[in-house]
């Protein structure tokens, strides 16, 4: 069984003794005919394109609600820092919210429960996980399936000498 069930790892009791913290984005979606981006674009704010002429616009950090739910102030954040680099007419479509899981070293979280060498783990991405996820299921493929030790500031035993006696 590999979990990789992001912030919801808080409440699974095979792995709550790992340090996942989690911290709450924020994204809108806009539609913007007249922009005609097909590259991603970071600045104050990063912009996404969907296709058809939508774009994801993001992202916030919010470090102490842990909630899904949306707000009018994370909306005009993510406005402002939009308009600091585009001028094109654009409508909001959608507002969405939702918890990214942030370790405390701000590593990955990857590997075998040191009970129950089964019952495994892919979590703990961050707001890289669009970036790193791909390469770090490699990892977990390459652990699970030939046997390849994982990288170690990766590996959750970095954690098991605070958990777990030898």
């Amino acid at each position: 069984v590999v979990f990789a069930d992001g912030f919801g790892m808080t409440s699974n009791p095979w792995f709550q003794y790992l340090p996942l913290n989690g911290t709450k984005g924020q994204l809108l979606t806009i539609k913007a005919p007249s922009l005609q981006l097909d590259f991603v674009l970071k600045s104050a704010a990063f912009l996404i394109p969907l296709g058809e002429d939508s774009y994801k616009v993001g992202a916030t950090y919010e470090w102490y609600d842990k909630t899904n739910t949306v707000t009018r102030e994370a909306r005009e954040e993510l406005l402002t820092k939009m308009e600091t680099f585009i001028t094109c007419p654009y409508e909001v479509t959608a507002q969405e919210a939702g918890v990214r899981p942030t370790v405390t070293d701000r590593r990955p979280l990857v590997g075998s429960h040191p009970q129950h060498t089964r019952i495994l783990l892919l979590n703990g991405m961050g707001s890289r996980g669009v970036m790193i996820a791909p390469y770090i299921a490699r990892q977990l493929y390459n652990y699970v399936e030939k046997g390849r030790a994982l990288p170690a500031e990766i590996n959750i035993q970095r954690f098991e000498k605070k958990h777990f006696k030898e």
